[in-house]
């Protein structure tokens, strides 16, 4: 079943394809034709929601890893995991994995011994890569970086909603012609991202991950913002009272 499945067993490649089709099935279906004045409809709330659940899963299946260990392979599957989102041009999924990396809750700050002290897990490799997409992904002008490869993607390509809303609520302050123009182009344009089909022979739908990643989906259901802080906050008291006691070990053996 698909609750026995864990996610060290699926390879991050395969989490990223069925990911990316799950997310398409929904952005599909976004009317653009009827939305107007950055109104939402059950499907752009889903888009939304997605997104959000995505963040609470990396974070939860990192902070809930058993050790610093653990925590670090959990890491650089999602890190490697950005690579895949990013070369299907997925960049609502690359953003939701990076947001949840980057997060106080998850980024080196509190978890620094599972990103730096494993560097045979998560190699220098894997931190430049990282850096490389937190760079594309920045909100530096305007996330000018990721505006220039949306826009020479190729189609079907799955955008950040957060630029689209972003750029909706710019046009609706004019609240005159030019605005409405404005809005007409968004809408025409994010709705031509929907050409062409992720499904071809390299990857195909697999309704068993696809189940599994909606369980892990769901299974967030259960989980705020505020308990993703306190699993952190204990993960973080734990690995400093380890570190304490291996210095305090290895102290011992030096002294003797």
């Amino acid at each position: 079943t698909v609750k026995q499945i864990l996610l060290p067993d699926i390879k991050h490649k395969t989490i990223a394809q069925q990911l990316t089709l799950i997310m398409s099935e929904i952005y599909k279906q976004i009317p653009f034709d009827s939305l107007k004045n950055n109104s939402t409809d059950y499907y752009t709330s889903s888009y939304t929601k997605i997104f959000n659940q995505v963040v609470l899963w990396v974070q939860y299946s990192i902070l809930v890893s058993r050790d610093t260990k653990s925590r670090a392979k959990i890491i650089k599957k999602w890190i490697k995991c950005c690579d895949h989102l990013l070369s299907m041009r997925n960049f609502h999924g690359l953003i939701a994995v990076h947001c949840a990396l980057r997060s106080n809750s998850v980024f080196s700050g509190k978890l620094k011994t599972a990103w730096f002290k494993h560097k045979n897990i998560i190699k220098r490799k894997h931190h430049q890569r990282f850096k490389k997409i937190s760079e594309l992904v920045s909100y530096n002008e305007n996330y000018g970086l990721l505006r220039n490869k949306m826009n020479n993607a190729q189609y079907p390509l799955l955008p950040y909603w957060g630029i689209f809303k972003r750029d909706c609520q710019f046009a609706n302050e004019f609240n005159n012609e030019k605005g409405e123009r404005m809005i007409n182009s968004l809408l025409g344009q994010y709705d031509g991202y929907k050409q062409g089909e992720y499904v071809s022979h390299k990857f195909q739908h697999s309704p068993l991950i696809e189940t599994w990643i909606h369980y892990q989906l769901g299974e967030t259901l259960l989980i705020n913002i505020d308990a993703i802080n306190q699993m952190s906050d204990n993960v973080h008291d734990l690995d400093e009272q380890q570190d304490r006691l291996k210095k305090r070990k290895y102290s011992v053996i030096i002294s003797s």
